[in-house]
């Protein structure tokens, strides 16, 4: 077992860079280098990267939208109690 290389395709390898997928140290290691030498895994990478980002970054909008119309709602609602 020991010198065996592990084999991933890109896919792996950047799932593997992000976070996605838990590997030992080593792995990741390597693949952190094979990133400055690899334009393909690089390339896709920080496409893989932006796309989790702008994910992330929408989710938070639409979460905070979601809150401050929950938060009108509410006002709304002991607005229309108070009212009676």
């Amino acid at each position: 077992m020991e010198g065996m290389k592990l084999v991933f395709n890109l896919e792996d390898k950047v799932s593997i860079l992000l976070g996605e997928k838990s590997v030992n140290s080593n792995v990741i290691k390597s693949l952190e280098e094979e990133l400055e030498f690899n334009e393909e895994l690089r390339n896709e990478y920080f496409v893989q990267k932006s796309i989790k980002s702008l994910l992330n970054n929408r989710l938070k909008i639409s979460f905070s939208s979601n809150e401050k119309r929950k938060e009108l709602l509410r006002r709304i609602y002991l607005e229309k109690i108070s009212n009676k």
